[in-house]
């Protein structure tokens, strides 16, 4: 199967276990190097939590890629007016800042991010901009049950982050039951 197509449509089976396993055999079947027994990720360090080393890596995307990382993710993710948008690992914002432009004062975007510092400035950008419509969180994605609602958010970006959980098993578990019926979860990175 198309494994895009499973990135961007929630199965509606209700049976979360046959979701991530064939989300799983989509994706090592796409890529072309497969993982091996990696049920268990983590990245650890001050790196993940550097505001200004994320900020670097931003801009360097920004000045040397050859491509607009936003303008690909928010093309594929279809973001509307008055949706509700979830943002996993969101770091400075820099796809928090326009989900919340997009949805607007009737939508929310739930920023969800383990640095402190990062939050920080996503949320004197937000408040620079005028934006009340991000909630923020400082939690770990593997405790975003803590935050998150079920069957709650049109869309979860996942942008440079899924990585960070321990289990992404269970992170991804956490998304489906997070995802509205025909929501779509963006994953990248």
């Amino acid at each position: 199967e198309d494994v895009l197509q499973i990135f961007f449509e929630k199965v509606t089976s209700g049976k979360p276990q046959e979701f991530i396993d064939k989300f799983d055999k989509a994706l090592s079947n796409h890529l072309t190097i497969k993982r091996r027994g990696a049920r268990q990720m983590t990245i650890d360090g001050k790196f993940n939590t550097d505001a200004e080393a994320l900020k670097k890596r931003i801009n360097a995307h920004n000045n040397f890629g050859l491509k607009d990382l936003n303008e690909w993710i928010f093309t594929h993710i279809q973001i509307k007016k008055g949706m509700d948008v979830l943002d996993l690992g969101c770091g400075i914002g820099k796809q928090s800042i326009p989900a919340a432009q997009i949805v607007g004062s009737e939508g929310l975007v739930m920023s969800v991010d383990f640095s402190k510092e990062s939050l920080d400035i996503l949320k004197q950008q937000a408040n620079d901009l005028g934006l009340n419509n991000i909630q923020i969180h400082n939690v770990s994605l593997d405790e975003i049950d803590s935050v998150i609602k079920g069957n709650y958010y049109d869309r979860v970006i996942g942008a440079y982050s899924l990585y960070y959980a321990k289990d992404y098993s269970l992170l991804l578990k956490r998304i489906h039951k997070a995802l509205k019926d025909k929501g779509i979860l963006f994953y990248c990175g």
